[in-house]
């Protein structure tokens, strides 16, 4: 019985470490964005906009991923999360590129809404 239990805990612990992992924390939301509408990603090296709402954080863990792992895609995905919640741009904070053998990165994004006239530029 005991050896059992420990293989199925062994069998957990491995699935869960072998899956993409994002987290996401709200502060404040807004009605969904239009599909339409383009999320803008701020780069690491750029200052947070002046006039921008914060309205979460996304924390994307790409360990261990067999697919989807791609930055373009992990980012894709953050992109949908803000808009979920009302965001039109995500905020680069934290970015660790080919963290693990297999080439996934590990970032953290801020998630913003920002005036009109700013989203579009």
């Amino acid at each position: 019985m005991k050896k059992a239990l420990l293989i199925v805990l062994l069998l957990g612990l491995f699935i869960s470490c072998s899956t993409s992992y994002i987290h996401v924390e709200v502060v404040q939301k807004y009605p969904v964005l239009d599909y339409r509408k383009e999320i803008l990603l701020i780069p690491l090296s750029d200052p947070l906009p002046v006039n921008s709402t914060f309205l979460g954080t996304i924390t994307i863990d790409g360990y261990a991923m067999k697919k989807r792992c791609e930055e373009v895609t992990l980012l894709e995905e953050a992109k949908l999360k803000a808009r979920e919640i009302g965001g039109n741009a995500i905020k680069m904070v934290k970015y660790l590129p080919n963290y693990t053998l297999n080439g996934c990165a590990r970032m953290t994004l801020y998630i913003l809404k920002l005036p009109d006239d700013k989203a579009t530029n």
